[in-house]
């Protein structure tokens, strides 16, 4: 999901897998039968994300008009689950579901035998985005913006050809009315000439605007500092900072620590089970890591290695305790602790939202095994947990 797409910042597909994820899109726009304004911005939006233009709209009416009605869905997990999500955007965007939309949306979901917690992870991930576009829509009413693409209609049948338009005969030369002649105006009187006087001097001409520096990127300094650190490979992975990071990027802010915000992307399947949200940490990593896409020591490959080894669920151990929220709060749910004090059982009721890790103990497999997968050997394992345990 990362590798070769972190500069794109765009869900890499071909040309065939955009024209069915359009169409799969532009079905469910049409399932109630009803096209409205929000639903051509949620389509630009959706055509940006995917990489799309106008030859990729063309080719997903070429499919709503052929025979084959279906939904064709992509072999790639990742990009099912970001089709899915843009089905369900779009069936969101007049704020009401209905069984036309719902219907082919339940039916793809059985199919891809998606559970319910990764629909709750779709719809709330749709629900963001949605309740996103609003404000941007609100708080720049004047900036200039490209007209959105419309939602396509089925091809109608081509219209005939214009008849030539019919040329009225010229009229002739007696006939033709002779345009009035207004009076010239009378010529203006000289100005008289200004008293004479000492000629005033010219002002000084104001000295032309120096452009402010542009400041250089993070990745430059953060690439000096590399190079005066004694372990320069290990630096990046957050040696002799706050918290180590799994990513191999110090500019991707996204650390292995209890209050990493990132570590909250998920649900909750039971009171025990967390299920994180893996296309949610992929968005956010890649948006984070397209600062530092210029920097020769990032490994894309690399990060995606380590995104895999990410652990699809976490539950209460010695390594994962539950992350405290406020009442209320999105995504918190009331759950029954257990906790053992010298010896005694006590249970109470709490609101979570996630889990947080205890220490860097879960983070180590994770780097070992993207470490095998990438074929990386440029960095001290020992050293780097060594120093993160002291």
């Amino acid at each position: 999901m990362l590798c070769g797409v972190v500069s794109a910042m765009t869900i890499r597909m071909s040309r065939e897998d955009k024209a069915a994820h359009l169409a799969n899109v532009f079905r469910i726009a049409r399932a109630d039968g009803k096209t409205g304004g929000e639903e051509a911005e949620i389509l630009r939006d959706i055509l940006e994300a995917i990489g799309g233009d106008d030859s990729d709209l063309e080719a997903a009416r070429t499919i709503l008009s052929g025979p084959d009605q279906g939904f064709r869905l992509s072999e790639v997990p990742s990009q099912r689950f970001a089709n899915m999500e843009d089905m369900v955007l779009m069936a969101l965007a007049d704020g009401h579901v209905g069984p036309e939309e719902a219907a082919p949306i339940e039916k793809i979901s059985d199919a891809l035998r998606y559970s319910q917690t990764d629909m709750n992870m779709i719809v709330r991930r749709a629900e963001s985005r949605l309740q996103a576009l609003r404000r941007k829509a609100a708080t720049t009413p004047s900036a200039p913006r490209p007209a959105p693409p419309p939602v396509p209609k089925p091809l109608p049948p081509p219209a005939p050809p214009p008849a030539p338009p019919v040329q009225a005969p010229p009229a002739s030369r007696a006939s033709a009315p002779r345009p009035a002649v207004s009076p010239a105006p009378p010529p203006a009187a000289d100005p008289a000439p200004p008293p004479a006087s000492s000629p005033r001097p010219a002002p000084p001409a104001s000295p032309a605007p120096v452009p402010a520096a542009e400041s250089p990127p993070d990745w430059v300094a953060c690439r000096a500092a590399r190079s005066a650190s004694p372990a320069p490979a290990e630096y990046c992975f957050g040696l002799g900072g706050e918290a180590l990071n799994p990513w191999g990027c110090r500019l991707a802010r996204m650390d292995w620590r209890a209050e990493a915000e990132w570590l909250a992307l998920g649900a909750f399947r039971d009171d025990h089970t967390f299920v994180f949200d893996r296309a949610a940490i992929a968005d956010l990593l890649r948006r984070r890591l397209a600062d530092a896409r210029d920097c020769p020591h990032l490994c894309a490959a690399y990060a995606e290695a380590a995104l895999a080894a990410l652990p699809s669920r976490a539950m209460p151990s010695e390594r994962w305790r539950y992350r405290s929220a406020s009442p209320g709060a999105p995504g918190s749910r009331r759950v029954c602790v257990r906790r053992v004090r010298h010896g005694a059982e006590t249970h109470t009721d709490e609101v979570v939202d996630g889990l947080v890790p205890l220490g860097v103990r879960g983070v180590e497999p994770i780097v070992r095994r993207a470490m095998r997968r990438a074929a990386r050997r440029d960095v001290n394992l020992k050293l780097l947990f060594e120093e993160a345990n002291r």
